[in-house]
């Protein structure tokens, strides 16, 4: 138990200074801390209370475009608080992209050692996401660009996230990869008149909470 002990709390101490790398495409939230299951699925049902949380949150309210986020986030346990089940709902507008989707959350905690202090959670999520362009906040030089006009429509496609977390006494420590899949989406109707593609990237986040 003292080896797992320390192995754990050398990964949690390596998860503090860490950071997210490429994280430019999920939306941002100042509310990690308070709801961790934004960010990784494995965090659903911690608690054997039913949790609903609403985000608003905007950036750089004095720029035009700025980042504007929206969420809803539903979740809880059943089954002993071994399996965690949740759902998520966002919308997330960038300048002239939009992003809208939903996903639905499985977690299973299991608790390690003799006297169940340690617990190692596992998570997926699957869902739908719909990505488009804001055709009213576009300059062109011209408008008869047979690439915008009449031409550009949303792109959606299913994804998937997974996540694993370990806890121990208050410590956290979550790796979660969201956009796993990583599917390309085509903002445009007729492919002959050009082309306009976004990549959902794959993520790989690190959290570390106490």
């Amino acid at each position: 138990m003292k080896r797992l002990t320390l192995i754990a709390l050398t990964i949690v101490a390596a998860g503090c200074f860490s950071s997210a790398l490429k994280a430019q495409q999920i939306p941002l939230y100042s509310q990690y801390h308070n709801n961790p299951f934004l960010y990784n699925p494995a965090r659903a049902g911690e608690t054997t209370n039913l949790q609903v949380n609403g985000i608003y949150r905007k950036q750089w309210t004095d720029f035009n475009g700025a980042p504007e986020t929206r969420a809803l986030t539903l979740d809880g346990a059943i089954q002993n608080k071994r399996i965690g089940l949740g759902g998520y709902l966002f919308s997330d507008n960038t300048d002239i992209l939009e992003r809208l989707g939903g996903k639905a959350s499985y977690a299973y905690h299991l608790p390690l050692g003799s006297n169940k202090q340690h617990t190692v959670s596992l998570g997926i999520s699957v869902g739908f996401e719909q990505v488009g362009i804001d055709e009213q906040r576009i300059e062109v030089t011209d408008p008869q660009d047979p690439l915008v006009r009449n031409n550009l429509s949303n792109g959606g496609a299913f994804d998937a996230s997974e996540g694993l977390n370990y806890s121990f006494k208050g410590l956290n420590l979550g790796v979660s990869v969201p956009q796993i899949i990583g599917n390309e989406l085509s903002f445009v109707t007729n492919k002959n008149e050009g082309g306009a593609n976004y990549q959902l990237s794959r993520h790989y986040l690190v959290k570390c909470s106490a």
